[in-house]
């Protein structure tokens, strides 16, 4: 995970990247500006993957970097967390108000971040997986307009729509499984004619 630390204060973001460091996450970048922040992003081939930002910076706060990041496609999900020393609510809406994911207080425990960090890529992973699944329905919607007639004991997999199954590979990953909760995708399907065909077959 690519990991961006904007922080004036060098003596903390030495300390704070040797606790992420300690907790599995070693690709850390550090800005000491919002302005040197954005030139990185600017300069990577690939973005990152959270941004950590400090409230309290230069002539950019951390809330105008967070709003100005939100502004690019690459950044307009991910994970930006915001940590301060302050304790004012007014703080924390304005970082909510301008994106912030999540919201850190000084002094960092490192467990917290990395617990922090984890979460919030879930979300985005679990966000990203729901557009994936829109894509798939949308491209389902399109080449299904062009099928004609489907033998109802068949089992039909579209093989142009990404990320779909067919029954037996869906059935074996099912059988597979361990317990436990997992997310879903239910889509509903209206057939044409379907009375007719379904006297074709049984229940």
């Amino acid at each position: 995970m690519r990991i961006l630390l904007v922080d004036d204060d060098l003596i903390f973001s030495e300390l704070f990247t040797a606790k992420l460091a300690a907790q599995g996450f070693t690709q850390i970048t550090v800005a000491p500006s919002a302005e040197a922040a954005l030139e990185l992003v600017d300069q990577q081939q690939h973005s990152f993957d959270c941004y950590l930002l400090d409230i309290v910076l230069g002539e950019m706060d951390g809330i105008e970097l967070c709003r100005q990041l939100r502004q690019r496609i690459e950044a307009r999900t991910t994970p930006i967390i915001m940590i301060t020393s302050k304790q004012t609510s007014h703080s924390m809406d304005a970082a909510f108000a301008a994106g912030a994911t999540d919201f850190l207080r000084k002094p960092l425990n490192e467990v917290e971040i990395a617990g922090r960090i984890k979460t919030a890529m879930f979300l985005v992973e679990a966000t990203n997986r729901e557009k994936r699944m829109r894509k798939a329905l949308k491209a389902l919607v399109s080449c299904g307009i062009d099928v004609e007639v489907i033998d109802p004991h068949e089992k039909v997999c579209f093989s142009d729509v990404p990320n779909m199954l067919d029954y037996y590979q869906l059935e074996n990953r099912m059988l597979r499984l361990d317990k436990g909760h997992y997310q879903l995708s239910v889509l509903r399907i209206r057939i044409a004619r379907f009375r007719e065909i379904s006297k074709l077959a049984d229940p």
